[in-house]
This record gives C-alpha cells, sequence and structure tokens, in this order.
C-alpha cells in the first residue's frame, strides 16, 4: 500500500488584510434603525454609511472644537454614599 497523504487543516476565520483597523460598535436599535435608513438613501451599506458619516462628522470644524474641549475636561465621577 501507498503512504497516506497529511491532512491540512485550515486555519479558522478570513485571512487578515491588514490594510485597515477593525472596529466594532455596539447601537441601540433606534440609532441603528436611523443608521440603516441613512445607508439605504444614499445606497451604499451600513459600515460605509459609518465610514462617510464619520468622515463628516470629523471634517466640521465645531466637532473638532468640541472634541479638544472635552479632552480637556477633568472627568466628574458622582461620590455614591453608602450608609
Amino acid at each position: 500500500m501507498g503512504q497516506a497523504k497529511p491532512i491540512k487543516r485550515k486555519k479558522p476565520g478570513p485571512v487578515g488584510t491588514g490594510k485597515t483597523a477593525f472596529v466594532g460598535l455596539r447601537l441601540e436599535p433606534a440609532l441603528t434603525a436611523k443608521l440603516d435608513a441613512w445607508a439605504h438613501r444614499n445606497a451604499v451599506s451600513r459600515s460605509e454609511a459609518l465610514r462617510r458619516l464619520a468622515e463628516k462628522a470629523l471634517a466640521c470644524p465645531t466637532a473638532q472644537d468640541e472634541e479638544l474641549q472635552m479632552m480637556a475636561r477633568p472627568v466628574r465621577r458622582e461620590s455614591s454614599t453608602r450608609g
């Protein structure tokens, strides 16, 4: 008899492209519906809609100003009282 060929095992998951970072996001159902409606009106996928909306928001000068202000503000945490 001949020798058996070794079985090559597949690696799980798709091969990474290394081109862009993956960003996971959880949205409330109402916001998801608004996003999907925007994507439908603009004939793009949900992912492309997120990319375009993020680009628009970050290109807005007031958004950048607000972002810098938020980063400069100290985070205030409410103190809890236990009794």
